[in-house]
């Protein structure tokens, strides 16, 4: 980009930006509900700050589900020295990663995309309602930060069938991905505490997640017919 500085009675001089030697990332919003899109932009700039117009900036996906994609996959720098393109998640609980990258230089940048709403106490789930004979139904939830998870599960009646308690990191099995923030989650089988396949009706999950700068609370119905 070229620019104009005018010095007290001096002639104007133009300034031309040289040669791109570093970028820099911007993404919004940085977490995103599955599905949705987040923007990249990518300023270039020479080594005296200068912004670059009409580069090309190559957008990579590196790391994320296979219905996850960027468009445009190149993008040209404008007056501004600024590229964008568009990234759309998929249909998981990932963090996805796109590579930036303009001639030898490159840049990562990361964007959690979360089945549940990346904001608020909204849970969702997937099947509902859930058949136990068929499999199970996941139970997903955003998380500000890792955090102790304590997930209680009710009757019609307000009678626990089933509970579970798990430390930051320590899950397993079925609630492996319970405590981790962004895109958390955990499967419930239709059984209750002792093993048995519950009755049909309608249950309530209540999920209690507990972090360092405060506390989460998450509730879903989830019907189960057999």
């Amino acid at each position: 980009m070229e620019k104009t500085i005018e010095i007290a009675s001096s002639p104007l001089i133009n300034v031309m930006a040289g040669a791109p030697t570093q970028i820099s990332v911007e993404v919004s919003p940085v977490s995103i509900e599955a599905g949705h899109t987040a923007t990249i932009s990518v300023t270039v700039m020479d080594a005296y700050q200068n912004v670059v117009s009409g580069v090309p900036v190559q957008f990579t996906k590196t790391v994320g589900s296979d219905d996850a994609f960027v468009s445009p996959a190149t993008d040209q720098t404008g007056v501004d020295g600024i590229a964008r393109t568009t990234f759309t998640g998929g249909i998981i609980n990932e963090t996805a990663v796109v590579r930036c990258k303009v001639n030898a230089i490159e840049a990562d940048v990361a964007i959690v995309v979360s089945v549940a709403p990346p904001s608020g106490d909204k849970m969702i789930n997937y099947p509902n309602p859930l058949n136990p004979n068929q499999g199970k139904t996941s139970l997903n939830y955003f998380l500000n930060e890792e955090s102790d998870v304590e997930i209680r599960v009710f009757d019609a009646f307000g009678r626990m069938v089933f509970s579970q308690d798990i430390k930051k990191g320590q899950g397993t099995g079925d609630f492996v991905g319970a405590t981790i923030p962004g895109g958390a989650n955990f499967n419930w089988d239709g059984r209750n505490g002792e093993g048995r396949m519950v009755a049909n009706g309608i249950y309530l999950i209540k999920v209690k997640a507990k972090g360092n700068s405060g506390t989460q609370e998450f509730e879903r119905r989830v019907g189960v017919l057999k």
